[in-house]
């Protein structure tokens, strides 16, 4: 309501809209229920009524008004991203090893010295320290919180851009991951996004039991290799010895195959949606 006041002459009141579409039974649900969450009721109350007449969040505000992008969901749709800033930390400190510096932990944060590539603009210190990835945490200087506009951690990001390489070998990875981007062959639509980017997971090395992953569904994935000490990743022994190029071109296009036969699932805003392969992630051997 409070968004829409913005934009309507005449703010109409959702509340009777949005209590007509759920069933009395919820809230019986809720109130019953309450008790035994007090620990975590608020997280408990936005899981319970994350859905509006059992559609999901997202899909039942689009419906009713078109757009969501002024709608703060907390992060209960699962329509939305599961990530969060600790999920930014393992790329940023995979960069500064890649820049032969060494990441110090503490209570307070990571400390580090600034590479020098990274030094190119005025208010990049030399070093820092206690800078961290929670985005609540309390602190004197809101600097300290690392985030995607926090020009080091923009340093980190326009390096990665930068690489030429498209394919990588991956230690601690079981299974090739191929990456796709889809962008709209219609231009000129009004939409937030540009491209979204998928990824294709073939176990025992096949498409049969292929499973296609959201973006953020990579990050998870990957980063959860990314964390694994050096030990854990040599104990790792992938299935597959060895696979000829025109095996890998056959996946590709498999999986290529794959995504076009399932867009539907992805809830893209495109049009014409049109993907094509940028990077594979292949198993070290």
């Amino acid at each position: 309501m409070q968004s829409l006041d913005q934009f309507m002459d005449e703010p109409e009141d959702l509340l009777q809209l949005v209590l007509g579409m759920t069933s009395p039974t919820l809230f019986r649900e809720i109130f019953s229920g309450a008790e035994k969450h007090q620990d975590n009721l608020n997280q408990w109350f936005d899981e319970k009524t994350a859905t509006f007449g059992g559609q999901d969040a997202i899909a039942a505000v689009k419906e009713i008004v078109g757009n969501v992008e002024k709608f703060d969901f907390q992060k209960v749709s699962d329509l939305l991203p599961q990530v969060d800033l600790p999920d930014l930390e393992p790329f940023f400190v995979k960069m500064l090893a890649i820049n032969n510096r060494r990441v110090t932990h503490t209570e307070q944060g990571i400390g580090f010295k600034t590479p020098d590539n990274w030094r190119n603009e005025p208010g990049i210190l030399r070093e820092y320290e206690d800078l961290h990835f929670q985005r609540h945490k309390r602190s004197d200087n809101s600097v300290k919180t690392l985030a995607v506009g926090h020009k080091i951690f923009n340093q980190s990001l326009q390096q990665a851009l930068e690489f030429q390489e498209s394919v990588a070998s991956f230690p601690g990875l079981k299974y090739p991951l191929f990456i796709f981007q889809i962008i709209d062959r219609v231009t000129g639509t009004k939409t937030n996004a540009q491209q979204i980017i998928v990824g294709v997971e073939l176990p025992d090395f096949s498409v049969d039991n292929a499973k296609i992953l959201k973006d953020w569904e990579i990050i998870h994935q990957l980063n959860e290799y990314l964390k694994l000490p050096k030990t854990a990743l040599s104990a790792e022994s992938p299935v597959k010895t060895s696979i000829a190029t025109s095996e890998i071109i056959t996946l590709i296009n498999k999986s290529h195959e794959l995504i076009t036969n399932n867009l539907s699932i992805l809830n893209l805003p495109f049009q014409i949606p049109k993907s094509q392969a940028i990077a594979i992630f292949y198993p070290s051997y």
